[in-house]
């Protein structure tokens, strides 16, 4: 699943060009607010060898600890930090609300429109006619709030309007999105990381994102030299591999090469041959 973020984001991609509205959910503390009982349901059905795990660590309240060792209360719900199989737990639970949101919005949508419902984590994306979206977006939250005491936050949430929309659609949507309080954008967002959008808005916003990465070449020299050489390879020249893997080969050079410039600008100062 490691390409899960460029799967996603291509997806988006592709949707957005071809003209269809997305919609991204924010749901509050979801790691934390998960309810037990949900993830338990989903459990049972889907991995009953794993039960017994969920009950020893899920089946009664956990205590809630300071770093001074002051217990300062009890937790009833979500997954648990430290727990190997946290993220399993919760993405079994949030799977049975995207089931049910993707029913809801499949009989919403009328025959035609182009409507998916895509997971990871705790991020969704819902595609399809902005207004529609709009309109059930109550209805969802209910559905998390029924299945999994976790709700949503529209002030959090993004819609991002299909590419050649009419002025007239796109007027309707922000007029929904502005009573709802949900941001409208019009140029790109950020899906897993990766800019998704229009020409201009991902060569700006990679553009943005690559100064931000190679800043940190910046910050090396208080290290050894070893140590420097292990930070710039593993944690400064790596970072970038997601995006260039979401976009074709021979887009974006510039951004890219001058990264690029950068890394070997450090590496020759590192080896101390710079002129």
């Amino acid at each position: 699943m490691k390409d899960a973020g460029v799967t996603i984001a291509a997806t988006m991609q592709a949707l957005y060009d071809g003209g269809t509205t997305v919609l991204n959910t924010d749901i509050a503390n979801a790691f934390g607010t998960m309810s037990r009982r949900c993830i338990y349901d989903s459990v049972a059905e889907h991995l009953p060898k794993l039960v017994r795990w969920f009950l020893t660590y899920y089946g009664s309240s956990n205590e809630l600890w300071l770093g001074t060792g002051v217990e300062v209360g009890k937790c009833h719900t979500g997954v648990l930090q430290g727990d190997p199989l946290a993220m399993l737990f919760f993405s079994m639970g949030f799977q049975r609300c995207i089931t049910a949101t993707d029913d809801l919005m499949k009989q919403a949508h009328v025959e035609g429109d182009v409507q998916h419902t895509l997971a990871y984590a705790d991020d969704a994306w819902m595609s399809g006619d902005g207004e529609t979206l709009l309109d059930k977006l109550a209805d969802v939250d209910r559905v998390f709030m029924d299945l999994a005491n976790a709700a949503l936050k529209p002030e959090k949430s993004k819609i991002l309007l299909g590419k050649n929309l009419s002025a007239e659609e796109a007027a309707r949507i922000r007029a929904k999105a502005a009573l709802l309080g949900v941001p409208v954008l019009d140029r790109g967002m950020i899906v897993m990381g990766i800019p998704v959008g229009s020409p201009e808005f991902i060569k700006e916003e990679v553009g943005l994102l690559l100064d931000k990465y190679s800043a940190d070449a910046e910050v090396l020299k208080p290290f050894t030299v070893q140590q420097q050489c292990c930070l710039l390879k593993m944690c400064i020249n790596a970072r970038p591999t997601f995006l260039r893997r979401a976009y074709k080969p021979g887009t974006l050079k510039v951004p890219f090469a001058k990264f690029d410039e950068i890394v070997t600008r450090t590496v020759s100062a590192i080896a101390g041959v710079m002129g």
